[in-house]
């Protein structure tokens, strides 16, 4: 399943930012939450992504739009998820917008 199957829409409120995407024919909905920890900078705690969708690159398409988010907003994160954390350690080029080193992230 190519990223432009993936409808992403991005909430705000409060002091966290959510990242929902979902699929053609599909009622499940996956996300990507991000706290606020101080000025422009987010602690992505939170990837779900419901067992239906698994294996459609729906996860994926969730860091990427944050990361691009990121960048675009001037923001960084702190990969609280060891998912976001497993992607910046394999994209640097999504890492660029990670709080600190990729090695720092997981073992």
């Amino acid at each position: 399943m190519a990223d432009k199957d993936i409808d992403i829409t991005k909430e705000e409120g409060g002091d966290t930012i959510t990242f929902k995407a979902t699929l053609p024919d599909h009622s499940d909905e996956a996300e990507l939450v991000l706290s606020n920890i101080s000025d422009n900078l987010f602690n992505a705690h939170h990837t779900g992504v419901p067992k239906s969708m698994g294996g459609k690159g729906v996860g994926t398409a969730l860091v990427k739009a944050m990361s691009e988010d990121a960048r675009d907003l001037g923001y960084k994160v702190v990969p609280g998820c060891p998912f976001v954390a497993a992607w910046f350690k394999r994209k640097p080029e999504w890492a660029k917008m990670a709080a600190a080193e990729p090695e720092l992230f997981t073992k």
